[in-house]
């Protein structure tokens, strides 16, 4: 429209972390852990608990396993590319990241082969105390049988844990956009969609369902908007996002895979994380 690409925003948040406040309860945590020297001894007392709990489903499979390094990778200090674009992953703040990643593997407080689904399940069962997950997280929860007005009660959104007092949380941005294609043959029919699924009615039945929260005015500014904890969690972390790194990248799967397959050596003690890193770097190079 006048030579500009057009959206109109469906939802918006942030990925975060969510934690089940009853877990950490039982492991002796009334509040959150702001700092991750706090973060570590909160897995440990969550470790402690057994029963089959794992103390964080940080995702180290697929392409999730990329987009929660990421977040990661920022509190440390590192970065994927520079403003210019180039590749800047070797770096000491990656290093010491990865580093950190297979601490956490070895003390058990994170575990191979998981994914954003498979955290998502055992997190619904109970199984697990922290994970990363957009505000849709509670979608799951409900549709676990748990009531919507007690969802916070079982999984609360948190600011990411930061390297240093006083540093800013880190997460992503997320959210999608509602499009016409300049082709299409049903432009007035997909406007009257479009339309429909901003409609209060339908933004307050997401709200209510999966924690999605409104894009209007006239929507956001009702009482039980403005006062859902659940909600309010989520926009705290989103006050703070950053951009996903591969947002703008053609590439961005591939992109993906190699920090994947890098990070996964690293884990499974195949390489160093000064290799893995430099391999990183050496990959998305030649991409």
């Amino acid at each position: 429209m006048d030579g500009k690409q057009l959206g109109l925003p469906w939802s918006m948040a942030s990925i975060t972390m969510v934690y089940n406040p009853e877990i950490l309860a039982r492991a002796g945590w009334d509040t959150v852990p702001t700092t991750m020297e706090e973060f570590e001894q909160c897995l440990d007392d969550v470790a402690a608990l057994g029963e089959g709990i794992v103390p964080y489903g940080v995702s180290t499979k697929d392409d999730t396993c990329a987009g929660d390094f990421m977040p990661w990778l920022w509190t440390f200090g590192g970065a994927f590319f520079g403003e210019d674009g180039s590749v800047t992953i070797n770096s000491e703040a990656a290093v010491e990241c990865v580093k950190w990643y297979q601490n956490m593997l070895a003390k058990g407080y994170i575990a191979m082969d998981t994914g954003r689904s498979e955290a998502r399940q055992m997190f619904a069962q109970g199984k697990m105390a922290f994970y990363d997950d957009a505000v849709v997280a509670k979608g799951q929860a409900v549709s676990n049988g748990v009531a919507p007005e007690d969802v916070v009660n079982v999984c609360s959104a948190m600011p990411r844990p930061v390297l240093n007092a006083g540093d800013q949380p880190q997460s992503t941005m997320w959210g999608h956009m509602l499009v016409i294609f300049e082709k299409s043959e049903y432009k007035e029919q997909a406007a009257d969609l479009a339309l429909t699924l901003v409609s209060d009615e339908v933004a307050m039945d997401y709200f209510t369902n999966n924690g999605m929260p409104p894009v209007t005015v006239s929507a956001s500014e009702r009482e039980e908007v403005k006062n859902d904890a659940y909600l309010n969690g989520f926009l705290e972390s989103t006050s703070t996002a950053r951009l996903e790194e591969t947002a703008r990248t053609t590439n961005a799967s591939e992109v993906k895979s190699v920090i994947t397959e890098e990070l996964q050596a690293a884990l499974l003690g195949q390489k160093t994380a000064e290799q893995a890193v430099a391999d990183m770097e050496n990959r998305l190079n030649a991409l």
